[in-house]
């Protein structure tokens, strides 16, 4: 049909080739709907008449339309222009954006979800065709050919004496409700895949054979009846323990569920009358623990740690359950152990960690926390019941010197205790946290009730010490330095960013003839009785004007001295430590004494047969000569000065 040149409606002209719709009041121009074939053209209207606009076929309506006004002829009425609205909401764009909303975060809420719950914690397992059902008349022993389902509501009874084996390519489901009764010392041994879910409302029981209400016996079941679920190395570590009961179990010295270097997922475990700890692990173990885990009538509230190496990174991040050391743990060279915030450690008697890899126990960054501050790492005795509760279940009160410390030593400098309370450690002389070759950050932490001192470093040592709170320790509140030897060609320095503890000198230090030992400005060293240095390298006392480097007695509580830290109301003498001697194979060129304050010593500096130079030093209370010259000796000696010196100032230079 062809477009017309000008609107039917209101009569303006049409630009050709036209649209759809007028573009000066918007009316119809070409029908959207088939238009049938005209029949011959009416006549044309009188001159002067307007030209009547096509017949339109009558609306839908029953309701008649008034006629059209004479004599113009009125065309159908177009469709109306849609007025501009302006709405504040659009309620179908809102629910959709609701929607979109929701769809987000059913996203994130899911990915959360994933994320959080390990993917095969209690999860539906494909039972595939070949799969074979156990059958519950038989006595089960021995190995289990590939997959085996043991069935709800069924009882199976495992040979007394025997263990049960899932091997490495094989799969044990048990289905909720189904019950495990195990004989006398035996147990479930998981060298494969184990799958072990249950419900709240069909609970899986694995216990003893006692336990069994048609088969009442004289005694009953007695904790240790059986040895319990054994998770060794090569288990698959898609295993999983979720609402089950275990019961009596706990033979020789085992958990009732016990972990070689295995990662199964534990979740809503009930273990009661176990003789041995409910959980065991070995220290290289990563069990994934979530839910409620219930222990009743154990003989300790935790999972044990059993001694060993780890000799493969490992995270300790299992907050609810305290972590329990039974043995020696050692963590191999080129191994890094990670112990995440809210960790508890707690160790037996005579035990400790010992780091030669890389430690990483960082805390809370708020520093020394109190008992339980959230965000915080502790290590303490088990006996300590103030820390996570009562772990062994008995009244004994812990001491210090239960448990030895936290040992870094050699290629650990790069470990980092921080944020961490360690209570009731220092065995046997050794610090709460005994540094050996080493230069750890130690920072951060509060550390009390230890038996020997809160941090102890060989001389060789460059450790990291900030900001950390000691607490009744009963032999230092400093840093001890053990006596040795510095040897080899190198320069050690003792520097105040390095510690702000006291340095305190337990034994005699030597520096080797190629070695250099600096001590900057401020520091403070106390000696412990009978100790002082021997320089046959060269030694370098480094103090500043108003920072004077000062060394004393182990006793000499003065606030210069940095107060009290041995804990002792006695009062230092002259002669309570030896002195510095430099002897004749020292480094006389770069050797200098220079603002320093040298106290209560046998004597304070000797000299044999060497020349170095001594400025601005003051020296007091010694039980001999202030300077002793011995041979050929020729210090160079400005600004010194003498108080209460036993048998006189110096006797160089005459």
């Amino acid at each position: 049909m062809a477009s017309p040149t000008t609107c039917p409606n209101c009569g303006a002209p049409v630009a050709q080739p036209a649209g759809r719709f007028c573009m000066a009041c918007g009316a119809a121009l070409v029908s959207a709907e088939p238009t049938p074939v005209p029949a011959a053209p009416p006549p044309a209207p009188p001159a002067g008449q307007q030209r009547a606009a096509p017949a339109q076929p009558p609306p839908a309506s029953t309701t008649a339309r008034p006629p059209a006004a004479a004599p113009k002829a009125v065309a159908a009425p177009a469709p109306p222009k849609p007025g501009r609205k302006f709405t504040i909401i659009n309620l179908r764009n809102l629910f959709g954006l609701f929607d979109l909303l929701a769809i987000v975060v059913g996203i994130g809420f899911l990915a959360f979800t994933l994320l959080r719950t390990p993917s095969a914690q209690c999860q539906p397992l494909e039972v595939p065709a070949s799969h074979t059902v156990a059958d519950s008349r038989r006595t089960q022993a021995g190995t289990l050919d590939g997959f085996v389902v043991f069935q709800s509501g069924q009882t199976y009874l495992i040979a007394e004496g025997q263990a049960l084996t899932i091997p490495e390519d094989g799969t044990l489901l048990i289905e909720p409700g189904a019950r495990l009764q195990f004989g006398a010392g035996a147990a479930l041994d998981v060298h494969g895949r184990l799958h072990a879910c249950g419900s709240s409302g069909k609970p899986i029981v694995l216990t003893s054979d006692q336990d069994d209400p048609e088969r009442k016996s004289a005694g009953g079941p007695q904790p240790g009846d059986w040895i319990g679920v054994r998770f060794f190395d090569e288990s698959n570590d898609d295993s999983v323990l979720g609402h089950v009961q275990i019961r009596y179990a706990g033979r020789d010295n085992h958990g009732a569920v016990h972990l070689g270097k295995a990662s199964p997922h534990l979740s809503e475990l009930t273990i009661t009358d176990s003789k041995w700890f409910p959980l065991s692990m070995a220290p290289s173990a990563a069990p994934v623990i979530s839910g409620k885990i219930e222990f009743t009538n154990t003989p300790a509230q935790g999972i044990e740690v059993r001694g060993g190496e780890i000799r493969e990174d490992v995270t300790w991040e299992n907050t609810a359950i305290v972590y329990v050391v039974t043995g020696n743990v050692r963590v191999s060279q080129a191994t890094r152990m990670t112990i995440k915030p809210d960790v508890v450690v707690k160790f037996a008697p005579d035990t400790g960690l010992e780091v030669e890899g890389t430690l990483m126990a960082s805390g809370n960054g708020r520093g020394a926390p109190k008992i339980e501050e959230r965000g915080s790492i502790t290590f303490t005795s088990i006996k300590d019941d103030e820390v996570a509760g009562d772990t062994d279940g008995r009244a004994a009160v812990p001491e210090a010197g239960d448990w030895y410390g936290i040992l870094l030593r050699g290629s650990s400098s790069r470990s980092i205790l921080h944020g961490t309370l360690i209570r009731y450690a220092g065995k046997n002389n050794r610090g709460a946290i005994h540094i050996e070759n080493a230069s750890p950050e130690v920072s951060g932490n509060r550390i009390e009730h230890s038996a020997w001192y809160a941090v102890s470093a060989d001389a060789g040592s460059g450790p990291k010490i900030t900001g950390n709170v000691l607490a009744e320790i009963n032999e230092g509140a400093g840093l001890e330095i053990r006596g040795g030897a510095l040897e080899g060609r190198e320069t050690w320095r003792w520097q105040t960013a390095d510690s702000d503890m006291v340095r305190v000198l337990t034994g005699n230090l030597t520096i080797g003839r190629e070695g250099i030992f600096e001590i900057g400005p401020a520091l403070i060293v106390r000696f412990a009785k009978d100790t002082g240095i021997y320089v046959d390298g060269a030694l370098r006392v480094m103090g500043e004007k108003g920072k004077p480097v000062t060394l004393t007695s182990l006793r000499d509580d003065a606030a210069d001295a940095g107060g009290d830290v041995d804990g002792s109301a006695a009062r230092p003498v002259a002669g309570d430590w030896k002195g510095i001697y430099i002897n004749r194979e020292s480094n006389d060129r770069l050797t200098e004494i220079k603002y320093a304050v040298v106290r209560y010593a046998a004597v304070g500096l000797q000299f044999t047969d060497v020349g170095p130079v001594v400025e601005a030093v003051t020296i007091s209370d010694t039980a001999g000569l202030g300077i002793a010259c011995e041979e050929d000796a020729k210090p160079t000696l400005t600004g010194v000065t003498y108080t209460r010196t036993g048998q006189g100032d110096t006797n160089c230079n005459r």
